[in-house]
């Protein structure tokens, strides 16, 4: 999958029993949250908080498949 179609289905499907209901900056916290579980490193050391909305950058990133213990 790439980061465009995560971001797609965490914002259609979660939660559960109430999707769509999370605030963007939520649903971006969460994003992120399931981006470092995959080894992927926030951008600029988390200085920069991930895009609220939809980017054409997000289809080119693509996640990895290794896990990665989250601190």
């Amino acid at each position: 999958l790439n980061v465009a179609q995560v971001q797609n289905i965490v914002t259609q499907q979660m939660p559960l029993g109430a999707p769509g209901s999370l605030k963007p900056a939520e649903y971006a916290a969460v994003i992120a949250y399931l981006l470092a579980y995959d080894c992927v490193k926030p951008s600029q050391n988390g200085k920069v908080p991930f895009p609220t909305s939809a980017t054409p950058a997000l289809k080119l990133a693509i996640v990895p498949t290794a896990t990665c213990p989250v601190k």
